[in-house]
């Protein structure tokens, strides 16, 4: 893959649009990316990165943060790489999710993420999920295949050589990306612990469920077997075995006793029903007496009670007479009503009349009023007659007014036109001038040079003579008096320049001419239009007094406008009142008749209402004289007082005929009672009261004893079930536990380097050792290069069984035959080992990803550490990977490799806080 062209939209720190173009810099060898600390020189491999996958090259910066904070609040952020793989074109163009303002209007928008590539066919693909896919099926490697390939950043290798093995194993997990074999790891290890605490914990149960077992405390066999179970000194199959022996023991003890019980229950039902038998006699006997001794007094009380009703029976006529009376007088309360009825109706007549009479009395004064405000509305009308004329006229007036307004303001823009070309005409004229001058000038200094320099041929051509060679003037081959060359003699090139000066000087002065000319045929032509346009307008003023003249007729067309304007409005408001009153009038008209006949009506209804009233009175006062009672109230209030006289009676029969009712039914009731209990008693057996109950409370003492055995036995027999089956539950679960545990802690044991007895070595720890030993191979191709054939990296060998190993790195230095740790090298050896360790990790990743060739890639920063040796010996180094068709960026801010790579990528910061970069090459 080889970048062609990139342009970066406001993106990190490049505030504007800026391209660069790769291609300029060649196909193969090296170049500097160079600039100031935090200028933006990673930033151009990270808009390459984000352009192809939509990601950073670090893990730091998330693409919503790409936007720079130095853009313009509504410029597009975006990046746009061309590039080419396996000689075919590709474009592709993608933007991070961002908010910017609006182009039109006020606001923010959202611009969401979105990506699309062009192939070389030219088809398109669209969508973020679409291209991401596309771009790494064309390159065949992901995003972090690509940083690990691309950007040689030997600084993560600088950290390998100098960190503990605790670190280095956190390095090389970044590096090799072993992190799923760490999970795998931790994930068996966390499995297998979980199982031991799992398996305490059913064996906490399994002691729990045993702890519920219950047992007879009178059976000593029994509960020192369960003793020993809780000991754990009973295995969980013989516990299993014992329980269900319990059980079953407990069963046949619970059908025994069940069986008493029911032989209890039946004799004592007898026992009850004999109980039952001689109570219930006992209690007859009772009553009977009890009957026989009240009867007596039942009986006189009916006789009492028989004598009071029928003395208040004796009353009926009185009783009689009343009831009469009020049916009398409740057959006169219609006529009572039929009078409230007229008397009701007169008063509301009365109030219609008041009201009709105020009526007729506001339409009279309506009427009289309205007819007034008729008559002004016409008269005022008729003065308005001649407003839509008067208006008519006014607006001829201010169209007039109008236009001249209009011509003025044009011959107004005439004069300000004049006026700016006669001062372009006196600038064009000074700037002739001026040109002029230098022009005669610079004519005239060429003029003596030329003179002087034709005076001087003949020592110009003696310049040139040599013996032997004849003289281009006189043939002659011998010189023996040349002419001497004045020191003030011009040569031909100043000569030149001179003759250049002043034509140039000549043109700009024939150019100054030409403006000062046209502009002064412009301003004749303004004037003369400026002349005829005052004729019209203001009489044939001078030409000089127009400004003045032309102000003055201004000013007396704005105040006739406004005078006009007044009086417009004016009449404009007399047109409005008169068609308002146009309308208004017919309408009064109108409402005046409707008045006179809503007035003819009321008088009417007052007339009639008057006769109604008068006849209904007469009719009133005939009905009075006829009833008794003033009103229906008093016949009212009368045949209340009789029906309270009445009830009198009602109530004092109803009290007497209850009473004697209620004492006749006690006494029969009584009697009755005394016969049924006779015939009851007649042919029962006496029994012993007390022995029944004597006998029954001992049955009952019998049947609690054994109710008791046997729900001690059940709750006993339902809790050893339920124990029971929780204790083969569990077993059960406890036993595929540990086969489970037993093979776990193998595998965890494994991955985990904790095998008694092997090498301590982690799995991931042994997945990266052969990660590392292919890139140590690859990197020694370089070291020993870089190095002079010096140094050679090595793999450290396992030594002993204690503690985590396998990832130690040494050195062999083959100058002195040493083999030493790698922490002993030098800044500058570091840099050159984590320089060839990364180059070795790109090689090892792209033979992995199935030969996949990058024709660009970046080394960053650490070239500080390098003496000029050593800085040249990596320079070669990099030149050797650069000559085959590659071409390799260098991010360093080193002043050396500045001298040493010709060809630039600077990036330099603006003042206003973004940056810019330039490619330079020298």
């Amino acid at each position: 893959m080889r970048p062609l062209k990139l342009t970066m939209s406001a993106f990190g720190c490049y505030a504007d649009k800026q391209t660069i173009d790769f291609e300029t810099l060649g196909n193969e060898g090296l170049y500097l990316i160079t600039g100031d600390t935090g200028a933006g020189k990673t930033t151009i491999f990270d808009a390459i990165t984000f352009a192809l996958f939509g990601e950073t090259s670090g893990d730091n910066r998330k693409a919503e943060m790409l936007r720079s904070k130095y853009a313009q609040e509504n410029a597009e952020t975006y990046v746009e790489l061309s590039f080419q793989y396996h000689d075919k074109a590709y474009l592709i163009k993608r933007n991070p999710s961002y908010v910017r303002a609006k182009q039109r209007g006020e606001g923010i928008t959202e611009e969401k993420a979105d990506a699309e590539l062009q192939l070389p066919d030219d088809r398109i693909v669209t969508k973020l999920r679409e291209v991401n896919a596309k771009v790494e099926e064309i390159l065949g490697i992901n995003r972090e295949q690509f940083v690990q390939i691309a950007m040689i950043a030997q600084g993560e290798f600088l950290k390998v050589l100098h960190a503990s093995t605790e670190d280095r194993i956190e390095i090389f997990r970044k590096i090799f990306y072993t992190d799923a074999y760490k999970t795998f790891q931790d994930r068996v290890k966390k499995d297998a612990n979980g199982l031991v605490t799992e398996i305490k914990e059913q064996r906490r149960g399994y002691d729990y469920s045993l702890g519920n077992v219950q047992v007879d405390a009178n059976d000593e066999e029994n509960t020192q077997k369960l003793s020993d179970a809780k000991s754990g000194l009973v295995l969980a199959g013989d516990v299993i075995e014992w329980l269900t022996q319990i059980i079953s023991a407990d069963d046949e003890a619970f059908s025994a006793n069940e069986k008493l019980l029911e032989e209890v229950g039946v004799k004592l039902a007898e026992i009850n029903q004999k109980v039952g038998q001689a109570e219930q006699d006992k209690k007859a006997r009772d009553t009977l007496k009890a009957a026989e001794d009240r009867l007596p007094s039942e009986m006189a009380a009916q006789n009492e009670a028989e004598s009071v009703l029928n003395a208040e029976k004796a009353k009926q006529p009185e009783y009689e007479a009343v009831k009469a009376q009020i049916s009398e007088i409740e057959r006169s309360l219609t006529k009572y009503q039929e009078l409230q009825n007229l008397i009701d109706s007169i008063k509301l007549n009365e109030e219609k009349l008041s009201v009709e009479k105020q009526n007729a009395e506001n339409l009279q004064k309506k009427q009289t009023s309205d007819t007034s405000a008729l008559e002004t509305a016409k008269e005022e009308l008729k003065t308005l007659a001649d407003a839509e004329v008067i208006a008519e006229t006014l607006r001829s007036q201010q169209g007039k007014l109008t236009t001249r307004q209009s011509s003025i303001g044009s011959l107004t823009a005439l004069l300000e036109g004049y006026s700016r070309l006669l001062f372009e005409l006196k600038a064009a004229q000074d700037d002739y001038s001026e040109k002029s001058t230098i022009a005669k000038t610079k004519r005239d200094g060429y003029e003596t040079l030329n003179k002087a320099y034709l005076d001087e041929q003949a020592g110009i051509l003696a310049v040139e003579l040599k013996d032997g060679q004849p003289c281009p003037v006189c043939g002659s081959t011998e010189h023996p008096a040349p002419a001497v060359l004045s020191v003030k003699a011009p040569t031909k090139a100043e000569l030149d320049k001179a003759k250049k000066a002043a034509e140039a000087a000549e043109s700009e002065m024939t150019t100054a001419s030409g403006l000062a000319s046209n502009l002064n045929g412009q301003s004749g032509t303004k004037r003369d239009e400026i002349t005829a346009a005052a004729t019209t307008l203001l009489g044939a003023p001078l030409f000089d007094n127009i400004p003045s003249v032309l102000e003055s007729a201004l000013t007396e067309v704005k105040t006739g406008l406004a005078e006009v304007s007044e009086q417009l409005a004016e009449q404009e408001k007399r047109i409005a009142r008169k068609k308002e009153l146009d309308e208004a009038i017919p309408t009064a008209e109108s409402s005046l008749i409707k008045i006179g006949e809503a007035l003819g009506k009321s008088k009417e209804q007052v007339a009639a209402l008057t006769t109604q009233i008068d006849a209904d009175s007469k009719t009133r006062d005939k009905q009075a004289a006829e009833l008794k009672f003033k009103n229906e109230a008093e016949a009212k209030a009368e045949i209340s007082a009789l029906n309270i006289k009445k009830k009198g009676y009602e109530d004092v029969l109803q009290t007497a005929q209850t009473a004697y009712d209620t004492a006749k039914t006690k006494a029969d009731g009584t009697a009755t009672e005394i016969q049924t209990l006779q015939a009851q008693l007649a042919d029962s057996q006496p029994l012993d009261l007390d022995a029944l109950k004597q006998e029954k409370g001992a049955t009952e003492s019998t049947q609690r004893g054994l109710s008791e055995s046997i729900r001690v036995v059940s709750a006993r027999r339902a809790t050893n079930q339920t124990a029971l089956n929780a204790i083969i539950k569990t077993a059960k679960t406890i036993t595929e536990l540990e086969t489970r545990y037993k093979w776990l802690k193998e595998i965890s044991d494994t991955a985990n380097g904790d095998i008694s007895g092997k090498e301590k070595i982690k799995l991931e720890t042994y997945i990266q050792a052969a990660y590392f030993d292919r890139i140590i191979a690859r990197a020694n191709i370089r070291l020993l290069q870089m190095s002079n054939s010096q140094f050679e990296l090595k793999r450290r060998d396992v030594s002993g069984k204690q503690g985590q190993s396998g990832l130690d790195l040494n050195v062999i230095d083959h100058y002195n035959g040493t083999e030493r740790d790698a922490k002993t090298l030098s800044g500058g050896e570091s840099f050159i080992a984590s320089l060839s360790l990364a180059l070795g990790l790109s090689d090892e990743i792209q033979n992995n990803a199935g030969g996949i060739r990058l024709d660009s890639m970046f080394v960053d920063e650490g070239f500080d550490s390098l003496d000029d040796m050593k800085l040249s010996q990596a320079i070669q180094a990099l030149m050797t990977i650069s000559q085959t068709n590659r071409l390799v960026g260098i991010i360093s801010h080193v002043t050396g490799l500045d001298e040493k790579i010709g060809r630039k990528i600077v990036v330099t910061k603006d003042r206003t806080g973004g940056s810019r970069a330039e490619i330079v090459l020298n």
